[in-house]
């Protein structure tokens, strides 16, 4: 969870940068002789490399993450091209691009706060002598060196250390992998329908099976 959050960050700037530049050009180009539809072009395909890597990366860390995105049926250029601007499950990746950065940085700093944090009080009681006044000053209350409750302190960042941190990770490692999952997989209606295509299937297959079994059978007049 520690590994996913810390990579998304990098990957989330990297990843919204690139979306971000290649949308405002093919935007921007569009009145110039059309210049921003081979860009347009460019961003949807770098977009959908980017959602297949955000998609494996995802399910390193949890359930893998089925693919979106319908099969193009067109065979001219500029047929596909439609096919992938009509394509909801293109611009929901676009959009997971956009969305992963601000979730990323707030993932990032949320748990780097929880272990530092941790890590500081539980060290307190080895460090607070080389403060200025040999104290510690928080909000409403103050630790000195030779203070009793620097121990309530070390303890306070065992806690936080033992339980509080890992659990924060694993919450926003669990953010991060549920934005992928919304933006990047088939929608609720999509996931019913191909679960009633497949208990279709089955009961086809069970139906054909049972039948051909009665045939077999010998000494039996049909």
């Amino acid at each position: 969870a520690a590994a996913h959050v810390a990579i998304g960050l990098p990957v989330a700037i990297v990843t919204f940068v690139v979306i971000a530049v290649m949308t405002a050009l093919s935007i921007g180009l569009m009145p110039v002789f059309l210049l921003g539809i081979p860009i347009l072009w460019l961003t949807l395909m770098v977009s959908h490399g980017l959602a297949r890597l955000e998609r494996s990366r995802a399910g390193a860390f949890r359930d893998t993450i089925p693919e979106s995105v319908a099969p193009l049926t067109r065979t001219t250029w500029f047929g596909r091209l439609g096919e992938r601007l009509r394509s909801k499950a293109r611009w929901r990746e676009i959009a997971h691009h956009l969305l992963q950065l601000p979730v990323g940085v707030i993932s990032y700093a949320v748990v780097a706060a929880a272990w530092c944090g941790s890590l500081a009080m539980a060290l307190l009681p080895a460090y607070v002598g080389t403060f200025p006044g040999e104290s510690a000053k928080f909000y409403f209350f103050e630790i000195g060196a030779t203070d009793p409750t620097r121990w309530v302190a070390l303890a306070v960042g065992a806690i936080g250390i033992v339980l509080v941190a890992p659990w924060v990770t694993v919450g926003a490692a669990a953010v991060q992998w549920a934005l992928a999952d919304r933006l990047l997989g088939p929608t609720e209606d999509e996931r019913l329908a191909e679960q009633v295509t497949d208990l279709q299937s089955r009961r086809s297959a069970a139906v054909d099976s049972a039948g051909g079994g009665l045939e077999v059978i010998p000494g039996v007049e049909m």
